[in-house]
Order: C-alpha cells, then sequence, then structure tokens
C-alpha cells in the first residue's frame, strides 16, 4: 500500500518511466515475436532453417547488448554524469528505431539479419539499466516493489499485448 501511495504521489516521473518502458517494450517484444514469420513470409525460407541463426543472434547480441548497455553506463558515470543509466537507456532505444523500421523492410536476408542483430543488442542495452535506473530514484523501502511493477508492466504491454495487436493489424488492416 505504501509503495502505491508513493508512485502515485511521483506519478510524473514514474508514470513516464511505465509508459515509456511499456511502450518500448511493446515494440520489441512485437518484433521478437513476429520476425520468424516476417522472415517465412518475406523471403520464403522455412522457420527451422531461420530458428537457429535467430537464436544465435539472440544469444550473442543479447548478451552484447546487456554488457555494452552496462559499460557505457559505467563509462558516462566515471565522467560525471549522475543520470548515466536513464541517459544510456534512452540512447539505446533512440538507437534500435531505425534498424526495427530497417529490419522488415529491407529486401535482403542477409541484412535483415544485421538489423536484427543491433535490434537485439539495442534491446538488451537498455532493459537492464532501465530497472536500475529506477532503483537509483527510488527509496530502499519501495525498490524491489517499484522494479516488480516495471517488468510486470513490460511484460505485460510487450509479450501479452503486443504480439496480439501486431498479428490483429495484420490480418484486419494490413
Amino acid at each position: 500500500k505504501q509503495t502505491f501511495i508513493y508512485l502515485l504521489g511521483h506519478k510524473k516521473v514514474y508514470g513516464g518511466v511505465f509508459f515509456g518502458i511499456a511502450s518500448i517494450s511493446l515494440i520489441a517484444y512485437s518484433h521478437m515475436s513476429w520476425f520468424l514469420e516476417h522472415m517465412h513470409r518475406s523471403f520464403g525460407v522455412p522457420v527451422s532453417d531461420i530458428t537457429p541463426s535467430y537464436g544465435l543472434i539472440n544469444l550473442v547480441f543479447g548478451v552484447a547488448g546487456t554488457l555494452c548497455g552496462a559499460v557505457l553506463a559505467k563509462i558516462l558515470t566515471a565522467r560525471g554524469h549522475s543520470d548515466a543509466g536513464l541517459k544510456t537507456t534512452l540512447f539505446f532505444i533512440v538507437l534500435m528505431f531505425l534498424p526495427y523500421l530497417a529490419s522488415v523492410l529491407t529486401q535482403s536476408l542477409w541484412w535483415a539479419y544485421v538489423w536484427v542483430a543491433i535490434c537485439t543488442l539495442c534491446f538488451n542495452g537498455y532493459f537492464g539499466l532501465a530497472i536500475a535506473s529506477l532503483q537509483l530514484s527510488t527509496p530502499n523501502q519501495f525498490r524491489a516493489q517499484t522494479s516488480a511493477l516495471l517488468i510486470f508492466a513490460a511484460n505485460v504491454s510487450g509479450l501479452m499485448l503486443g504480439p496480439v495487436i501486431v498479428g490483429f493489424l495484420s490480418d484486419y488492416v494490413f
């Protein structure tokens, strides 16, 4: 109860962070959910042939993104930026939009893999930092609940709503 009272008292800050991360998660998880089908439909490659490459991209670039985000935030912190986590989060969020667009518009299978690798790096580069930044700006007694709520909001929007919305738009609008 105290956590909700605190969050409502600071709704401009937390509402913006929660809405922003939930929105980006909706885009990122939708892309991840539908990318294999997009590759199959656009390039005629069987999903079973795409899956190993896509899995390897997620493994390598997912880990690399997490590490790059942490290193970049550490460098900015060492240079005196007290909001290094938020700046790095914003950097990765802005950086990933063009590769997301390019990955679904390219006419080349090879370039689609390159773009999705960059998307994966950026997506994994920002998410851990967003949670860490939120914890740094939240009093100790509310950190666990606030982080859990952020992860919940990101997962509901990204994993539950995002893929369904894309499927609906694909079937009934486009």
